[in-house]
Formats: C-alpha cells, structure tokens, sequence
C-alpha cells in the first residue's frame, strides 16, 4: 500500500535508493513540516523534540502534546506560555530573611536567588518577577523549571489564606507569609525599538572589534601589510560610525 508523505520518517526518506524520489520526498516532507509547525512554539517545540524516526504524523501529535503544557490556565488564559528559569548564587553582605528554606542566613552565608525571564508567545511580551525569590541552597531544586509549574505556584500563593496547601514540602501559607504577598507579581520588559537598536548596533561592533584586532595581529606579522592596512582603516572607520550611531541612538531616546 503506498504511504502518504505524512507516514514516512526522515530517516525513512533518507534510506531510499532512488536518488529522484529520495530528493522530492526530503522537499515534500520538509515543506509539509513547516507548515505543521509554523507558529511559534510549536516551532520551538520540534527543535527539541522532533523526532527523525518517527514519523510526521506522529512527531505533530507529540509535539502538540508537548505545546499544550505550554497553554496558560490561569495568569493569561489560553496564551501560549515560556517560562526560562533563572538562579543565581550569592553571599549575602548582611543578614537576610529568606522566602524559603531557612528563616534567614547571616553576612557570608550562600543563598540562591531565582528570577525567571517569562515569554508569551501570544503577545510577544516578556516578564520577570518583580520581587526575586531568596532561598537556602537546599531548596533550588524546589523552583518552577516550567510556566505550568509556576503557574501552580501562583495559584496556591492566591488561595493559601483560605485553602492552605503543600507541593513538594513548601508550606504556601508560609511562603506567603514570608514573601509578604499572596501572589508572584509579574513586571513587564519594555524592549523598546530604541533597545533593538542599540542591541544589533552593539553586537556589530563587538564583531568589528574583534576583526580590528586580528587585523592588527596580520599587520604585526607583516602579513601582506598594504593590504591588511587598508582593511584595517576600513574597519576602523566602520567601528567610528557604529559609535557614533549608538551615542545618536541613546540622546533619542532620552529625549523621547
């Protein structure tokens, strides 16, 4: 029985013979991939998570699996939700009351710090929290790795007054009480077009940079000198603008 192109893997693909086919199959799958996974985190998803030996059909089930404990319930309803987790390590400089674990920890003690970055697919926005959370060190596993976790985290932090409860040893009304809030309160980024800006502007240089200095490197090494110099200066030159253009770009933006 002659298979669909949907049934086919790639590696199935990849073992056929026939040069002519093998090459339509590679297009038709490739195209047909695309447009399963065209938005955004299904898109993210199969850079994880596709399979090459399965095959279309059922990395698309998979993946769609995969998105959906992605889909907020709560905080934004039906939006498709990235939560990236961030912790930190310090020493404390004074004596500091922590939101989990222990009480408090006293100057040059290690504690962690989490502030994850969240990403809404839906809107393009991004968050973080605007109070980080301090815990001992025995409790950094204890931290959201994903939006469905935090979400349940939030959640319970809302109703801890009225409904008290535990997820893997946190005591929520506890947690409340030290961190003095019933809810994870979230801060939007603002990422201005000012801040794309000076974002590309800023890595070109530091490109630029880097080729100056093995410009120089060749020069030093009489290395075709004419015309390493003459790159050089051109690269030089390129370096001045781009400064210029991010001191220009900053003096906008304050008197936006």
């Amino acid at each position: 029985m002659k298979k669909d192109i949907e049934e086919f893997s790639l590696n199935e693909i990849k073992e056929i013979q026939d040069q002519e086919i093998r090459e339509y199959l590679l297009k038709e799958f490739e195209r047909i991939k695309n447009e399963m996974f065209f938005h955004r985190l299904p898109r993210r998803a199969s850079e994880k998570y596709f399979d090459n030996s399965k095959s279309l059909i059922e990395n698309y089930y998979r993946i769609s699996s995969v998105c959906q404990e992605h889909v907020s319930q709560f905080l934004f309803p039906g939006h498709d939700m990235i939560l990236y987790p961030k912790v930190t390590y310090r020493h404390a400089t004074k004596t500091i009351w922590l939101h989990l674990g222990d009480y408090k920890i006293e100057k040059g003690d290690p504690y962690c710090v989490y502030r994850p970055l969240i990403e809404d697919l839906t809107t393009n926005k991004k968050y973080v929290l605007k109070k980080s959370l301090f815990a001992s060190l025995d409790c950094v596993d204890l931290f959201p790795q994903d939006f469905r976790t935090f979400e349940e985290w939030d959640y319970k932090l809302q109703n801890a007054y009225f409904n008290p409860s535990e997820l893997n040893g946190i005591d929520f009304y506890e947690f409340s009480c030290r961190l003095k809030d019933d809810e994870l309160t979230l801060l939007e980024l603002k990422d201005d077009c000012f801040t794309r800006k000076k974002r590309r502007l800023l890595k070109e240089l530091h490109q630029l940079e880097k080729l100056e200095l093995q410009q120089n490197k060749n020069i030093a090494k009489f290395l075709n000198i004419e015309k390493e110099k003459r790159k050089l200066m051109e690269t030089q030159k390129r370096i001045c603008e781009i400064r210029e253009k991010i001191r220009v770009l900053g003096l906008k933006k304050e008197n936006k």
